[in-house]
């Protein structure tokens, strides 16, 4: 073999593994992105489903409780990604729908 055509299946491969590597990296972000875009909504639609009135089941490190406006929970005004009744605070990622 002459070395002009080491460099080019060199060259061919150094390009397949980029390929394969900007294909990969390309997919993996793409799944973040859909997981992101997927947790944002579930915790918008939670914060929906409390202002409506209706019942979250929240969970802390020592209580699961159903919190809802009429059981005197808010949204802290200071993080709206919690919800308090000035007592117990939940994290709005600690909670579900009822």
């Amino acid at each position: 073999m002459n070395q002009s055509t080491t460099t080019c299946k060199e060259k061919k491969l150094y390009i397949g593994n980029f390929l394969k590597s900007t294909i990969l990296y390309g997919i993996l972000f793409m799944i973040f992105y859909l997981i992101n875009t997927y947790i944002t909504h579930y915790k918008n639609n939670l914060v929906d489903v409390f202002n409506d009135g209706k019942e979250l089941k929240c969970s802390n490190l020592s209580d699961t409780k159903i919190v809802s406006k009429k059981n005197g929970y808010y949204i802290d005004k200071a993080n709206s990604q919690y919800i308090t009744n000035g007592d117990l605070v939940f994290s709005i990622n600690s909670c579900s729908r009822r």
